[in-house]
């Protein structure tokens, strides 16, 4: 049951800090439902996806100090692949484009004439999905127009219930010669009914600009990426648009024989340059013990015995739960002789008389349990207890 309860701050020093950090926060690896359950709001709707991968030569160029474009892209795309949803109504696929010859003159022909389909669009091949982008290097030219042009192949033609949708990745503008803009087109309007987004990377304002039409034909969007940051973000934007992410987890605060405090929860997603007013998420814990939040950062907080509203900070990854630790301290009852009961920063836990059902839920460390006589300057009875995660410390106490 859920009973107010006891957080001790993260900015305490010493040892307790060290055990907080060590002992009572932890993230865990529990899967929030991720794989079958993401996909259940697709129902009978099959999604086909591509993503269309640059491997231009462009992309080994830095995209801060000592990470290169293609490096923050594996990066991105190593994330979005575990996060993927694995189900018979969705169909992940990738197709690289300027991936042969070389990026100089000599090797532009072959590779304006490179583009190839490295994962078929049929399933959610983890293991593949994630061999392509291990082995994904930069190498050539830009043929924007081949790659989608070519990508037409891979969909099966638009059903009633079926989506046919391109990602396309891409650094720069076509160098092939081709017309990108007027094949996103035809491949919306044709019989495949193809949607065309654009994520261009790196890109300058005049060549986002440029690009833009090859959305607007594709019946898409285009979404620009200054960072490894931002990239991450505009790919997870448009594949949560189509239901294929998890973007959701968990925070658990662990009840210790039935017994945990009821708190609130408030925070949310990091705020970014492409989304810099995320919004806030408020919830409370009532009656279980275990809350489903989106991924973010969030502040934990409720009113301890003695009144004090006491916060920690909860960082929480999507498919995971991040788990907070607990235990209890059960006193000798005395409903007239009052306890003190300190953390080893002086904050006060408990501070009355104990009556039958009285229990103390506290995060794992050390505290100091007195009773206090008569006269309140007189301690009647003093000791050191360690509360352990998960576990009931019971004091007792002989009086003569």
């Amino acid at each position: 049951m859920p009973v107010p309860g006891i957080f001790r701050r993260l900015t305490l020093a010493g040892s307790l800090l060290a055990v907080l950090l060590l002992s009572v926060l932890t993230v865990g690896t529990i899967t929030a439902q991720d794989d079958e359950e993401s996909a259940d709001s697709a129902d009978s709707q099959i999604v086909n996806v591509e993503i269309i991968l640059d491997a231009s030569g462009s992309m080994a160029e830095e995209i801060e100090p000592g990470v290169t474009r293609i490096d923050a892209a594996k990066t991105v795309l190593r994330s979005i692949i575990g996060k993927l949803p694995q189900s018979d109504n969705v169909n992940i696929g990738v197709r690289v484009y300027g991936h042969k010859g070389a990026n100089n003159e000599t090797g532009r022909a072959e590779s304006c004439l490179s583009t190839d389909l490295m994962v078929p669009v049929l399933g959610t091949d983890r293991e593949l999905l994630s061999s392509v982008v291990d082995n994904y290097q930069p190498v050539g030219w830009t043929p924007l127009t081949l790659a989608l042009q070519s990508s037409e192949l891979d969909f099966p033609e638009t059903a009633e219930n079926q989506i046919n949708t391109v990602v396309l990745m891409t650094d720069g503008l076509e160098t092939c010669g081709g017309d990108p803009c007027t094949i996103a087109g035809q491949l919306h309007n044709g019989p495949k009914a193809i949607t065309t987004n654009v994520i261009g990377f790196a890109l300058a304002p005049d060549e986002e600009k440029a690009l833009q039409c090859v959305a607007d034909q594709g019946g898409g969007v285009l979404i620009g990426a200054a960072t490894a940051v931002e990239l991450n973000e505009a790919m997870t934007i448009l594949l949560s648009d189509l239901d294929l992410l998890n973007l959701m987890g968990m925070i658990e605060i662990e009840q210790v024989a039935g017994i945990f405090p009821s708190a609130t929860v408030t925070g949310g997603p990091e705020a970014t340059t492409l989304t810099p007013d995320p919004e806030v998420i408020s919830v409370a814990f009532e009656g279980e013990n275990v809350i489903q939040v989106p991924e973010g950062t969030y502040a934990v907080a409720w009113s301890n015995e003695t009144g004090e509203e006491i916060s920690i900070d909860v960082f929480v990854r999507a498919g995971e739960t991040s788990l907070i630790r607990g235990s209890l301290v059960q006193l000798p009852i005395s409903p007239i002789t009052p306890y003190l009961v300190t953390a080893v920063d002086g904050t006060v836990v408990w501070n009355g008389p104990v009556t039958f059902g009285d229990a103390i839920w506290v995060l794992p460390g050390t505290y100091r349990v007195e009773a206090i006589g008569a006269d309140p300057s007189t301690v009647i009875l003093s000791m050191v207890v360690q509360t352990l995660p998960g576990s009931i410390t019971e004091v007792t106490a002989n009086t003569m």
